[in-house]
């Protein structure tokens, strides 16, 4: 697996960013359905990861406060699946004018809605907050595709090291968002 500098990957986001940026709200509620049934699909993968970071964790002696947001069981999975979907619900964020005032004679001024660009995201020992991250970056172009699969790359701390992977690759691997 190639290591990419930071640098590099920030560019592979913005390029992948502006593709993803003009699809149709419909393409981008697509790819979010997408990566819920992929997400149910791959559910006992996912949790015999989990599974298995919660038994490195405890022989590493992890706090157990850290050990708690580390476990992910069925419940809570589809209750993240449920959240993916909830996203695909939401009105379409971009585009949207939110002021239009004339100011003076053929002087408008008007506020619509556009991306934000790409975010950086950090977190610990919560693999929900993947599958959180993956269906809002499919919904909002804000936080976009840090390799050619048009999902998030995410780094992860290492109490996550089978997990991460295991819902990173479910959630590339959809591919109804073709469109990106």
């Amino acid at each position: 697996m190639n290591a990419m500098s930071i640098i590099e990957i920030a560019q592979k986001t913005r390029q992948a960013a502006r593709k993803l940026a003009v699809l149709s709200a419909d393409a981008k509620n697509q790819a979010i359905e997408a990566i819920a049934k992929a997400l149910e699909a791959a559910a006992p993968d996912v949790l015999a990861a989990n599974a298995a970071d919660r038994a490195a964790a405890e022989v590493d002696g992890i706090a157990k406060p850290l050990y708690d947001r580390l476990k992910l069981d069925e419940s809570k999975l589809q209750s993240a699946i449920a959240g993916v979907r909830d996203v695909a619900k939401l009105p379409e964020a971009i585009g949207v004018v939110q002021i239009h005032r004339e100011l003076d004679t053929g002087l408008i001024l008007k506020r619509i809605t556009c991306p934000l660009g790409v975010l950086g995201i950090i977190f610990e020992a919560r693999p929900e907050a993947l599958i959180q991250i993956v269906s809002l970056a499919r919904s909002s172009p804000f936080l976009r595709n840090l390799d050619k699969s048009n999902s998030p790359s995410i780094s992860r701390n290492r109490s996550q090291s089978r997990s991460s992977p295991v819902i990173n690759h479910a959630g590339r691997n959809n591919r109804t968002a073709k469109n990106g």
